[in-house]
């Protein structure tokens, strides 16, 4: 849904595209802590448990931009920006769970 939202409030282009891709990171790193402690996870445990939930949430979601692209935006032209921001969270989810884990 925050896709669908930031498509049509055009927050994927100029200045506030960049900020969208910069707020993946706190997040991620908040999302990372909250694994964490909420799991109540071990050390080595972080990487594994993220990489379950983002391969499942890509999957679905790469489903749903091939299969029904009007769940995330009324125009194909504006779907790569948001998967490009969707590929990039991945990574940054990822990055923050593996500097998180070694953290520790």
């Amino acid at each position: 849904m925050l896709i669908r939202y930031a498509n049509g409030a055009g927050l994927f282009r100029g200045a506030v595209g960049v900020g969208l891709f910069g707020l993946s990171f706190p997040i991620a790193w908040c999302a990372a802590l909250l694994l964490r402690t909420r799991g109540r996870l071990q050390r080595d445990q972080l990487v594994a448990a993220m990489s379950i939930s983002l391969m499942t949430a890509l999957f679905l979601d790469g489903i749903a931009f091939t299969i029904a692209p009007w769940i995330y935006s009324s125009t194909p032209d504006a779907l790569q920006p948001a998967a490009a921001w969707l590929l990039f969270g991945v990574g940054a989810f990822l990055a923050a769970a593996l500097v998180e884990e070694r953290r520790r």
